[in-house]
């Protein structure tokens, strides 16, 4: 048995409230071309519109209460406003992840809110034009998303942040700018390699790139709600509450359900059983996707920390003790207690 197999075993069952939003996949299609993107040779491809109606249907049968649009760029799928619409119609609180392009026309945003759209998770990973601009691959995308975010605020449209950690920019965030874009949530995603940029692994030194995720941190301590995604619990040693992994995830309201959204390409099988749901999948995915070095047995986080990417290289620091094994022990002071603003 696998040591990643092993540390999901004994996690504890708890009975917080679990994540009932749902990811709508729109499909790749999309205008930029981030270059960490997991669908970068898949860019123009689009998702059948009855395609996506099923999954809004399905997620409705299986007790979703929230979507979240996901692609690629929902925003630029031709049939944006007839799939807001039609969520609308069984979904009183609508979400998408977005580069902001579209939404910097306020019009737009404001037709996309008309629709049903009340929240926007925006995709910010530079704080200067030159190096947003650089890794998304287009000219002008930090400009537009900054004019987003304003409208959105304009609006009353709820804000979050997803910044992408990679080699391009972990050493020089600039969290002031971070603040003045006011967002309700941060996640902090420390880049990972798989789908499409499985083979382009960059060699980041974790123990460096940390040490300036902490100091972040620190400097964003005005922000209520910070996550800290794909990373190893050892390595945010003193920030341990900001780490959300795989066995985080089933209670992480703002995020997504992670059984309904694995149940297509997977093959998992849904059930009553939201909670057994939940946690089967994140250890279908935690194996599936990590790797956990020997040393890691004797580290009180085997069970609730994912470990170590496959395929990447890096020492890991176990902090002997008593295992823990409620999967939110550190996090509970951190997440997010209600459902998603109404």
């Amino acid at each position: 048995m696998s040591l990643s197999l092993m540390s999901s075993k004994k996690v504890a069952v708890i009975s917080d409230t679990i994540c009932k939003r749902a990811r709508i996949d729109t499909g790749p299609f999309c205008n930029y071309r981030c270059n960490f993107c997991y669908y970068k040779l898949q860019l123009s491809n689009r998702r059948p519109l009855e395609e996506i109606y099923g999954q809004i249907d399905y997620a409705k049968e299986y007790g979703m209460t929230s979507l979240d649009f996901s692609g690629g760029e929902s925003s630029v799928e031709p049939n944006w406003f007839n799939i807001l619409e039609y969520a609308n119609k069984q979904f009183d609180y609508l979400s998408c992840v977005s580069h902001g392009g579209k939404f910097a026309n306020i019009e737009f945003l404001r037709k996309s809110q008309e629709a049903g759209l009340k929240e926007i998770l925006f995709s910010v990973h530079g704080q200067t034009a030159e190096v947003h601009d650089k890794i998304t691959e287009r000219k002008g995308s930090f400009k537009k998303i900054v004019q987003a975010i304003e409208n959105a605020h304009k609006l009353g449209i709820l804000v979050r942040i997803n910044c992408t950690i990679s080699l391009e920019n972990y050493k020089n965030i600039d969290t002031k700018v971070l603040i003045s874009l006011r967002p309700f949530q941060i996640n902090f995603i420390v880049v990972n390699y798989w789908g499409d940029n499985r083979h382009e692994k960059v060699s980041i030194d974790y123990g460096d790139m940390s040490k300036y995720l902490h100091n972040y941190l620190d400097e964003l301590a005005s922000i209520k709600y910070i996550n800290v995604r794909y990373i190893p619990i050892c390595y945010m040693k003193g920030y341990e509450k900001y780490v959300v992994g795989y066995m985080q995830l089933p209670f992480d309201l703002y995020d997504w359900n992670i059984a309904y959204y694995a149940q297509d390409d997977r093959g998992i099988v849904l059930t009553k059983d939201k909670l057994k749901d939940l946690y089967s999948t994140a250890e279908l995915q935690r194996v599936s996707s990590y790797q956990k070095p020997l040393k890691c047995l004797t580290c009180k986080h085997f069970y609730i920390c994912d470990g170590v990417e496959k395929g990447l290289e890096m020492p890991v620091f176990p902090e002997v003790g008593e295992k823990i094994e409620d999967p939110i022990y550190y996090w509970r002071s951190n997440m997010i207690e209600s459902p998603p603003i109404s």
